[in-house]
């Protein structure tokens, strides 16, 4: 038995960080068990002044632009559509059972504030906006795009570890 000490836990979760970091332009976030990958739906305005755009996981994993994603200083960013886009909690919009939890979307002011920066630990995406510790989060019951196909992306306080919120970057 492996005995769990601070100083592995530690180590253990800078790891975690340090590969997250190394993420290069054009890496694929997959959920799951082959569940989908991380998307931009560009035909879904959102957020003040419609721009922003909402994030699904689509169940085909084309990698597309819009599927690509990099990171620079813990901030998720994308190329879609030929802008700059960052991943965003849009800590305005409730949703989820009893409103706890919050819609993600990709934003074109990639301004760095706590609502977009993430960190990987052990498969799950992490914010700690606000006053929460908010995993990305897969609502499977919530069918978007086209055909219905897709799942819309929300961030939940209760990093339970499940499918939808294990994250592998590929």
């Amino acid at each position: 038995m492996t005995k769990v000490t601070k100083h592995s836990m530690l180590l253990g979760f800078v790891v975690g960080i340090c590969s997250f970091i190394g993420v290069a332009h054009g890496a694929v976030l997959k959920v799951g068990s082959g569940d989908g990958c991380l998307d931009i739906n560009m035909g879904d305005p959102t957020g003040g002044s419609n721009q922003g755009r909402n994030v699904i996981v689509w169940p085909d994993c084309h990698s597309g632009v819009n599927q690509q994603w990099s990171i620079t200083n813990g901030l998720l960013k994308s190329q879609a559509g030929g802008k700059s886009w960052c991943l965003d909690i849009n800590m305005g919009a409730p949703t989820g059972a009893n409103n706890q939890g919050r819609n993600v979307i990709v934003w074109p002011n990639c301004h760095g504030g706590v609502n977009q920066k993430w960190i990987l630990d052990n498969g799950r995406l992490i914010s700690k906006a606000g006053d929460k510790q908010w995993c990305l989060d897969v609502n499977r019951g919530d069918a978007t795009g086209g055909g219905n196909q897709g799942r819309n992306v929300i961030v939940w306080p209760d990093c339970h570890g499940a499918a939808n919120q294990n994250w592998t970057v590929k």
